[in-house]
């Protein structure tokens, strides 16, 4: 069997986050010299908050900019100060179950679980010591990361990212376990802690030969999802639809729609669709952890983003949307890194 730190190692798509965000360091630092402010963007996407969706925002402030056909139900809680609060939370909820509970100020897919039933929602809510949203579980099948950037020069939205979520799977033969199955793949050895943690299957259990077993369906990298770049697909159709979605909603230019659809070409015209989450200027084009996009091609991506993300800072600078001031954004950082 492979060593897991030199499948991590010989694969960017495994590497830590610095390894994308150093090599752009000196870029970052001089367009905020130019600026004269670091934090220039932020006032990329004012319908969010004041730091654009950089750090800390409130996913269910986010959520609620989505027009409502196109979003899961979602309740938000806090922390219980007793058992007795999380108790008569479970007793009163009238959910229908699977849920998914995630932190309101989660960032790359941390925190965030399918929960079955009441008994694993009392030991969640039990465990948890911040705010977190509890969501309508969407049952459908496909999932994509959709990245949008508005140019004014043609007061139009692009699709700049298009990305397939393919769920971890594993094929049986009537004779091996599911973890030893998931062990077959570098994937299945890198993320294999978490899809045990994950896996709607006991790790004991053989499936037979020729059935397909879907690990979990939480479309997230670090829950060993592998991202897909399908930006080839990227067409006037679906352009289309999502410039009249924007319509509908104020304030945002810039980030990445997380989607499920029953099919792709539902994508496309918005049928059997909902969002799940919007990320804003801290998001990602997450084609490029597609390992055949290439790790300089990865950095490229970067900073035609940061492009964009200028064009529409200066865009909404010159309608008097003002950028967070350099005193705001250190108190924010100071809460992220206490």
């Amino acid at each position: 069997m492979k060593q897991k730190w030199l499948i991590k190692l010989l694969n960017y798509e495994y590497w830590p986050m610095w390894a994308y965000y150093i090599p752009l360091f000196p870029y970052f630092i001089i367009k905020g010299l130019l600026k004269r402010h670091l934090f220039y963007f932020t006032n990329a996407n004012p319908g969010i908050d004041r730091f654009g969706g950089l750090f800390l925002d409130s996913k269910q402030a986010v959520d609620r900019l989505i027009p409502e056909q196109y979003r899961p139900l979602t309740t938000i809680f806090y922390r219980f100060n007793d058992e007795t609060g999380a108790e008569q939370f479970v007793n009163e909820f009238t959910g229908t179950f699977p849920i998914i509970a995630k932190p309101d100020n989660g960032e790359r897919g941390e925190g965030i679980v399918k929960i079955n039933d009441k008994a694993g929602l009392l030991t969640y809510l039990q465990a948890v010591n911040q705010t977190y949203l509890i969501q309508e579980y969407i049952d459908f099948p496909c999932e994509y990361g959709v990245f949008i950037a508005f140019t004014p020069a043609n007061n139009r939205y692009l699709i700049t990212s298009l990305t397939e979520k393919k769920y971890f799977s594993v094929t049986g033969n009537g004779i091996d376990t599911i973890a030893y199955l998931i062990h077959q793949s570098e994937r299945g050895i890198v993320f294999f802690e978490r899809l045990q943690e994950r896996s709607i299957y006991e790790m004991d259990f053989i499936p037979e030969q020729g059935q397909v077993c879907i690990i979990h369906t939480l479309g997230n990298h670090c829950n060993g999802t592998e991202f897909i770049n399908s930006s080839h697909l990227i067409d006037t159709t679906m352009t289309d639809s999502f410039n009249e979605l924007m319509k509908q909603v104020d304030g945002v230019c810039y980030g990445r729609f997380d989607i499920k659809v029953a099919s792709f070409e539902d994508l496309k015209t918005f049928q059997n669709f909902k969002v799940i989450e919007f990320n804003g200027i801290a998001a990602e084009p997450i084609h490029i952890y597609d390992r055949t996009t290439g790790y300089f091609n990865s950095i490229s991506t970067f900073i035609k983003h940061w492009r964009y993300l200028e064009v529409i800072s200066n865009f909404n600078h010159s309608k008097g949307i003002n950028p967070s001031s350099f005193a705001e954004c250190l108190r924010k950082i100071r809460i992220k890194f206490p």
